[in-house]
C-alpha cells in the first residue's frame, strides 16, 4: 500500500520529534534506529525511507532542536517586551535539558555527543546556532554590531555552561548557587 505525500511527511515529522525526544534524554549513541522507529509509531523499514543513515536523523533532529529553541525564545520576547533577557535567562535555567518533554537547550543536553559526533552533525547544529544568536543579539540594541555578538555569545555560553554543569552536579545547593550566579552574571552582561 502506497502512503500519500502528506502522510510520507507526518511520518519523517514523527521520526525526528522522536529522534528529538530521545537524543536529548539518552544521547546519540544509546539511542538506535529501531527507538527511533517504535517511539514514532512506525517500523524499522519506515525510517530507511527517510533516512540513509542515523547520522543523517541526528543531524537533522539538531537542526530542528535548535530551531524549535529559537521559537520558543521569540515566544519568550513576545510575551516579555520589556524585559526579555531576563525572561530568556530565567526561563533557560528553571529547567533540566535533558527532560522527556520537547524541551530544552540541544547544546545543554547533547555537548560532550555533539563534541564527538561526525562532522555533518557538528555542522548542522553550527548552520542552526545563529537563530538563537542572532536573536540574543538583537537583544543588546543599543551596542555595536560586534560588541552586540559579543554579547550574544558570552550569554550564550554561560547559559549552555551553567545547564551542563547543574546536570552534572549532584549537590542540590551548589546547583542553586551556580544557576543563582550565573543569572545575577549574565544580566550584568
Amino acid at each position: 500500500m502506497k502512503v500519500s505525500r502528506e502522510q510520507s511527511a507526518e511520518n519523517r515529522r514523527a521520526l525526528v520529534l522522536a529522534a528529538r525526544r530521545l537524543f536529548r534524554q539518552h544521547g546519540f549513541a544509546s539511542v538506535t534506529v529501531s527507538d527511533i522507529a517504535r517511539d514514532a509509531g512506525l517500523t524499522h523499514g519506515a525510517f530507511y525511507s527517510h533516512f540513509e543513515t542515523k547520522r543523517q536523523i541526528e543531524a537533522e533532529a539538531i537542526a530542528s532542536m535548535i530551531a524549535k529553541a529559537a521559537e520558543d525564545w521569540r515566544a519568550v520576547v513576545a510575551a516579555n517586551p520589556k524585559t526579555p533577557l531576563p525572561a530568556i535567562i530565567d526561563g533557560y535555567l528553571a529547567f533540566d535539558h535533558t527532560s522527556e518533554g520537547d524541551v530544552g537547550c540541544a547544546f545543554a543536553a547533547l555537548g560532550s555527543d555533539l563534541a564527538r559526533a561526525e562532522d555533518d552533525v557538528r555542522v548542522a547544529a553550527a548552520t542552526a546556532l545563529p537563530l538563537q544568536l542572532e536573536l540574543l543579539e538583537s537583544l543588546f540594541p543599543d551596542e555595536l554590531p560586534g560588541v552586540r555578538r559579543s554579547r550574544a555569545l558570552a550569554v550564550y555560553a554561560g547559559l549552555v555552561g551553567a545547564a551542563t554543569l547543574a546536570k552534572a552536579i549532584a549537590d542540590k545547593d551548589l546547583v542553586e548557587d551556580l544557576i543563582a550566579a550565573t543569572a545575577k552574571h549574565l544580566l550584568g552582561a
